[in-house]
């Protein structure tokens, strides 16, 4: 399963960063495009660490089956915030 795992991000991460690229083009002045990169990165950074602080401890908490459950949940939950609020570029 980490193979599989590791094989799905990939090819997540081969999406992202190409459009993140292009969100921040699109969005910013072209004098704020490295800028705009920047914020996307430490975005990012920033989201990894709550993520895995916040994972670890609720997994302590409530076990492995809630910590899955509440991982669906808030996937669900920012999927359709994101079909919600994202317009065409």
């Amino acid at each position: 399963m980490i193979y599989v795992a590791q094989l799905m991000q990939m090819g997540a991460y081969a999406l992202f960063i190409p459009s993140a690229v292009y969100y921040v083009k699109k969005k910013m002045y072209a004098a704020d495009i490295n800028k705009g990169q920047s914020l996307v990165t430490m975005a990012m950074t920033l989201s990894e660490i709550f993520a895995n602080l916040i994972g670890g401890v609720l997994l302590d908490i409530v076990g492995v089956r809630s910590v899955l459950l509440i991982g669906v949940v808030i996937f669900v939950i920012g999927s359709i915030i994101v079909l919600i609020t994202t317009k065409k570029a």
